[in-house]
């Protein structure tokens, strides 16, 4: 995991509000040092319409990643994938303690990493009060986990 106790969380917040015209869409891993693997749940990344420094913000997941083989091994214990596993263990689960809760239901990225995750950097800009720490709470509580979420740079 990324340290991000290096991080310096008000000059990496200025370096989001400053603008210029035609960003550049990033390749995989680079500018790390602007935008980094992983964030604290608290410092939000900026929305993916931002220009930042002339670059186009890459995608961010809120959530809890595993690597593959630790995500079947807690998710798929009777053997089924990985999508199956996150539906039967994760999704279903929520949505039975939230009936009405497809809006805010945890999704599944599935690349690399297996990334659950309940908020992205699309749309508008994040704060930490838009994270609805309910829905955090509950999800936390169906993976068995006792750190917070964190934000993952998707690649």
């Amino acid at each position: 995991m990324a340290e991000t106790s290096l991080l310096d969380a008000n000059k990496y917040k200025a370096l989001f509000a400053q603008t210029t015209s035609k960003p550049k869409s990033l390749r995989r891993w680079e500018r790390m040092d602007l935008f980094p693997a992983v964030l604290p749940m608290d410092l939000c990344p900026p929305e993916l319409s931002a220009n930042v420094q002339g670059l186009s913000p890459p995608p961010y997941r809120l959530g809890w990643q595993y690597g593959e083989e630790d995500f079947r091994a807690k998710f798929c214990k009777d053997d089924c994938g990985v999508i199956p596993g996150f539906e039967k263990h994760i999704y279903d689960r929520f949505l039975a303690g939230d009936p009405t809760g497809r809006q805010r239901a945890p999704q599944l990225d599935f690349d690399e990493f297996c990334v659950v995750y309940i908020r992205t950097n699309g749309g508008k800009k994040k704060t930490v009060g838009d994270i609805d720490m309910s829905v955090v709470e509950s999800v936390k509580r169906i993976l068995g986990e006792q750190n917070p979420p964190m934000w993952y740079r998707a690649f």
